[in-house]
């Protein structure tokens, strides 16, 4: 973690300033003069007397213990000794649904941890995807996003990607449940403008009201409810701010004819298993997406237009993200819209498919769309505060 993170960061409970207790870190030049990176150490918060790990350059801050916490507790004891008689681990619970989500999202993100391939897309398709499907209105505004809150980063790809649309100089900061994006903190260290931590969006550890752009792409109909989630988010936007979000389309599955749409249609049904799959102990999971994987392999790579990079672990990474999940929420674009008008947002842009068409040779499914803070202060019902 960059020090100058602290600028920004709170506490995810109470929103309060936290204190840094680094216990290794290094000296890393971006351009200038070396700035203090911390591979491992806490975070602290005196008015909530509970602390946060930090650990190969990611702060957790999640408001609920996890595993993670015990094993960082006992491998940093020496270090941790002055701090666990006054501060303890997080006590609150996570949202309906979330420890199930955090487990299921980061068995699927860690089988690509090297990959070449974000779902379908390489490096440069992602900028493009961004530059002219969804953040087209970027480019007419150059310089005025100068700050990025990204919800829902896998791997941190899709974060570059936005950040390589709307301006390298701009800060962003990107969010996650899933434990596998600690394993990229040491990838993305040297990204002075790119920060990686691991929180809930329904307890997000920064001060509301605060960002020029927040993003969220294919995340928020993967939660217990897409429209709290939206309302969560949204609270982050500074007036006069956008918000962008992707979410499933409530007729993507109906739109495709013939043998193709009988296999859309097909799938969507299968998902009624999603809840039973996500429950499952984790051998039977695996057990599960092994044997589906080679058999579906050849299918699922045919229709994809990356075929030479894509690989076994690209369909085990998209079946999961099919069926691993205990939500995975449809929404129709008047849902969507009513939701930002509801929080005070005007839509200033909407996804454009016929860019998408021209790009990658397919229809575009979900409901993607830009949306410009015009109303007061928004607070978050959902967040822990």
């Amino acid at each position: 973690m960059h020090v100058k993170v602290m600028e920004r960061l709170r506490c995810s409970d109470c929103k309060g300033k936290l204190e840094l207790r680094p216990f290794e870190e290094e000296q890393i030049a971006f351009g200038g003069a070396p700035e203090r990176v911390i591979k491992e150490g806490a975070l602290l918060c005196a008015a909530c007397a509970v602390w946060y790990p930090l650990t190969n350059y990611v702060p957790i801050m999640l408001v609920f213990e996890t595993p993670l916490h015990r094993s960082f507790a006992a491998k940093q004891a020496a270090n941790l000794k002055e701090i666990v008689g006054r501060y303890a681990f997080p006590k609150w619970e996570p949202q309906k649904g979330e420890a199930s989500v955090q487990r299921s999202f980061t068995d699927q993100w860690d089988i690509v941890q090297e990959d070449a391939l974000t779902f379908a897309h390489t490096a440069e398709e992602l900028v493009e995807l961004n530059k002219k499907v969804w953040l087209r209105w970027t480019q007419k505004k150059p310089g005025e996003v100068k700050s990025i809150l990204n919800v829902g980063v896998g791997l941190g790809q899709e974060s570059v990607a936005v950040q390589e649309t709307v301006g390298k100089d701009a800060e962003l900061y990107g969010i996650d449940l899933n434990l596998a994006v600690i394993r990229r903190g040491s990838r993305m260290k040297t990204r002075s403008n790119l920060h990686l931590i691991v929180a809930s969006l329904f307890a997000i550890p920064f001060e509301r009201n605060s960002f020029d752009l927040v993003y969220s792409q294919g995340v928020l109909m993967m939660t217990y409810s897409t429209k709290e989630a939206v309302r969560s988010i949204a609270a982050y936007v500074k007036p006069g701010g956008y918000l962008f979000v992707w979410i499933y389309g409530l007729d993507d599955h109906l739109v495709p004819k013939g043998f193709i749409g009988l296999l859309a249609r097909f799938r969507y049904w299968l998902e009624i298993f999603r809840p039973l799959v996500s429950e499952s102990p984790r051998f039977l999971r695996n057990i599960f997406f092994g044997v589906l994987t080679p058999l579906t392999h050849p299918l699922i790579k045919s229709r994809e237009h990356n075929k030479p990079q894509w690989k076994m672990k690209n369909t085990a990474h998209a079946l999961r993200d099919w069926f691993s999940h205990r939500y995975a929420h449809r929404h129709s674009y008047n849902e969507l819209i009513e939701w930002y008008e509801d929080l005070g947002f005007e839509i200033v842009d909407v996804q454009s498919p016929g860019a998408y068409r021209k790009l990658f040779g397919r229809r575009l499914a979900g409901a993607g769309l830009t949306g410009r803070r015009v109303g007061g202060t928004l607070t978050s019902r959902t967040a822990q505060a």
